[in-house]
């Protein structure tokens, strides 16, 4: 765990070359919550079988899904972020991004929705999207 504005980052099942890689991104993310103090962020790599386990049973849709987000609480920040090892794949390659790119930008979203980022309307999604993208793109070439 590596601590940061009094929270703490935990990550699991992501390749050791990224790490620093989305810590870095939880950071950015963590820096648009402005005001929030202390908490602990988790966030794992699963499987798409995982995922859409996760999804059907919270969300009551039976498909797999990119990144899954569930806080926990809001002060202190904490809650844990779930990503799909084979979705972010082939997001990846779609989108022209290295699979630790789309892991990091996957994360900013992730985080970003703990923060109270929604994308299910199209303002807020425009919104969160814009913050997303241009926290991505301050730190892309890593």
């Amino acid at each position: 765990m590596k601590s940061l504005k009094k929270a703490e980052l935990s990550f699991h099942g992501f390749p050791k070359a990224c790490r620093k890689h989305v810590e870095r991104a939880a950071e950015a993310a963590l820096g648009a919550g402005k005001g929030r103090k202390g908490g602990e962020i988790s966030a794992a790599l699963v499987s798409d079988a995982a995922i859409r386990g996760l999804n059907r049973r919270y969300r009551g849709t039976d498909k797999v899904t990119d990144v899954l987000s569930f806080r926990l609480s809001k002060e202190p920040l904490c809650g844990d972020i779930y990503i799909s090892r084979g979705r972010s794949a082939k997001q990846a390659k779609a989108a022209g991004n290295t699979w630790h790119e789309e892991l990091c930008y996957l994360v900013l979203h992730g985080v970003l929705h703990l923060l109270d980022y929604t994308d299910y309307q199209p303002a807020k999604k425009k919104k969160m999207f814009a913050v997303q993208d241009r926290l991505f793109k301050e730190f892309k070439n890593f």
